[in-house]
């Protein structure tokens, strides 16, 4: 084997020397990247288990997944000083299927029709001796209405932000804080003057979404959202065009779930004591009613045929746990402990309990992928516990 030369040696080395910071200098590299790249944050449902801070404001959710809509908070003005109306005066405008929220407050009743919020998003309301936030998101279906008043005294207003998450959006305050409109948490906070923490929560005031002919014939004197807002809004024509009709949804979402058929799939959304059931209307049309324990708390879902809406109620009445079921061939419900019949909307119109009503418990209407993104640990009404039923079956065979 010939010799390396003194010059052949220096340039080996040379060579050598090279490999071994470019192999170095690669494994820094690689170091540094994976220091870099941000862990993915672990969430709790679609919130961040711990705020992190960005651009010198404390986030909630992560901060870049929060979008700007496109809209600006001018386009789209929250109601203030709300005025309203009778059922006739309104008549001619509102369409007899589309839908609106029914707020009831010491027994008034106030339809806010979906023409009006889709331009509008926030009422900031007052009635009777309520302080109420009335919103309605038409990229998710959400619509929820929220009491305004704090325990700090403060009386929170709220309007469209032009910020979206999982496309839902954000809802801003007075101080530049921003809210999610689908769960009423404040995600965003900007150190604006304002008693209200990043993280505190909106509590919900009792509402149902309805068809205007239907509240019209069942509250004829009830008061209506007028359309003198003091804005030039065309109340027939829907912003979004046909996104109501369509299957698809314009903005990012982190979490899909698949259990049912559409992802626009309206239905109705409870949450008692940290767990959340979707009680979807298309699912709730083939039962009709259901007997569930949500949160430590037996409830029953009937639907509602008439009014095309679930309503929950609590399954307790005085010292008994009632369990429902629907007779397909007379077309009643009843209980197995009383064989009371019960109407759909939660009265028992015959047998030993007659006259009694059941308590009802709050369910807002969302689109199945809005809810099922805010919460997905959801349960699905029906649908899983028939999952959970083929799989045994499944097991013993």
């Amino acid at each position: 084997m010939k010799k390396l030369t003194p010059k052949m040696q220096r340039v080996a080395l040379i060579i050598v020397t090279a490999i071994i910071v470019i192999i170095v200098l690669a494994v820094i590299r690689t170091e540094r990247l994976k220091n870099a790249t941000p862990a993915a944050p672990v969430m709790t449902g679609s919130l961040l288990t711990e705020a992190t801070r960005f651009a010198g404001e404390d986030y909630l959710i992560p901060p870049n997944e929060v979008i700007d809509s496109g809209l600006k908070a001018e386009d789209v003005p929250a109601l203030t000083n709300p005025q309203f109306t009778t059922v006739a005066a309104m008549d001619t405008l509102l369409g007899d299927n589309l839908f609106g929220l029914d707020v009831e407050v010491g027994g008034v009743h106030r339809f806010y029709p979906y023409q009006i919020l889709n331009w509008h998003r926030v009422v900031n309301d007052s009635f009777g001796d309520k302080q109420l936030l009335i919103t309605y998101d038409p990229l998710t279906g959400a619509a929820i209405v929220y009491d305004a008043s704090q325990k700090s005294g403060e009386v929170l207003s709220l309007a469209f932000g032009g910020l979206v998450y999982n496309n839902g959006e954000l809802l801003i305050d007075g101080a530049n804080n921003q809210w999610l409109q689908i769960n009423g948490t404040q995600v965003i906070h900007r150190n604006g003057a304002s008693s209200m923490l990043l993280g505190d929560t909106l509590t919900q005031y009792p509402a149902q979404s309805m068809k205007w002919i239907d509240w019209k014939s069942i509250f004829p004197n009830g008061e209506v959202l007028s359309s003198e807002t003091g804005y030039t809004r065309d109340y027939t024509r829907h912003p979004y065009g046909q996104y109501e009709a369509s299957g698809s949804v314009y903005f990012p979402v982190n979490h899909t779930d698949g259990r049912i058929g559409g992802a626009k799939w309206l239905m109705d959304g409870v949450t008692i004591n940290g767990e959340h059931l979707a009680l979807v209307k298309m699912i709730m049309q083939g039962p009709y009613v259901y007997n569930t324990v949500l949160g430590g708390t037996p409830i029953a879902a009937f639907y509602d045929t008439e009014l095309a809406m679930t309503h929950v109620f609590s399954s307790v009445v005085g010292d008994k746990t009632l369990t429902f079921s629907f007779d397909t061939a007379r077309k009643t419900i009843s209980d197995a402990e009383t064989n009371s019949i019960w109407s759909a909307t939660g009265v028992a119109t015959a047998g030993s309990l007659k006259g009694t009503m059941l308590t009802m418990i709050n369910a807002s209407e969302y689109y199945w992928f809005a809810w099922a993104a805010t919460y997905p640990d959801t349960r699905v009404a029906v649908i899983d516990e028939q999952k959970a039923k083929d799989e045994a079956d499944k097991a013993g065979e």
